[in-house]
């Protein structure tokens, strides 16, 4: 019973992986820049004028030490560029949250907000962790003062290359609303990008990540199979 449980789950977060994967393969991506080994692609422009970019880059630290910096919220503003105001406002399990963001835009243009959900699977096979980014609703009224931005189809997918080395690839679709010169928007998402992606390089390899973190996100990493059984079997 425990078997076909297991078989479920896996292939319910597969499939999902699997879609976003195939919808990333369909678009034809045009390298933008390779600078300190941080690839940036831009894909063809959609409907409604959103960019989607995606960047690339390994990180000599960890799967475990890269997945505890990513997840740590209070890290973020050391590695987001632009981000004027960052919170959690909820975390259901150690694989899901919700987080809102206040992002300063370029020239005259007001602050985007954003609230975002992180989800993340574990395909220990793989040694891979991947993680969808989305746009939620939330019925707290947060800084209504700015235009909301949207984030949709987005993912972050962490590889392990070897004990001392990851890979990471994001890939984001972001709009940012209201009214924004097409220019402004890629020069501005370009930037943030491989800002972004050095910023958690350098911040990575040189912090120093206690023993016990280290093997907690490894126990996580292990038992998340384990946890999501149990979920879907309440």
């Amino acid at each position: 019973m425990k078997t076909i449980i297991y078989s479920i789950i896996f292939s319910l977060f597969s499939s999902s992986n699997i879609a976003l994967a195939t919808e990333d393969s369909n678009l034809n991506w045009t390298q933008m820049s390779n600078e300190n080994n941080i690839v940036i692609f831009e894909g063809e422009i959609s409907k409604d004028g959103v960019i989607p970019l995606k960047g690339t880059l390994i990180i000599n630290s960890s799967i475990e030490k890269v997945a505890a910096i990513l997840d740590d919220s209070s890290l973020k503003s050391s590695w987001l560029p632009a981000i004027q105001d960052l919170s959690l406002l909820s975390k259901s399990s150690p694989y899901k949250k919700v987080e809102f963001y206040q992002v300063e835009m370029p020239f005259i243009i007001s602050d985007r907000t954003f609230i975002v959900e992180s989800k993340a699977s574990i395909n220990s096979a793989k040694d891979e962790i991947f993680v969808t980014v989305k746009s939620v609703q939330d019925k707290r009224n947060l800084d209504s003062s700015n235009v909301r931005g949207n984030v949709q189809n987005s993912y972050i997918r962490i590889k392990k290359i070897s004990n001392n080395q990851t890979l990471i690839e994001g890939v984001f679709y972001t709009d940012p609303k209201g009214y924004v010169p097409n220019w402004v928007v890629t020069r501005f998402t370009r930037k943030f990008c491989r800002e972004s992606l050095l910023k958690l390089k350098v911040l990575t390899e040189k912090k120093t990540i206690s023993k016990s973190t280290l093997k907690r996100y490894a126990n996580l990493m292990n038992s998340y199979i384990e946890q999501n059984i149990v979920a879907d079997s309440n």
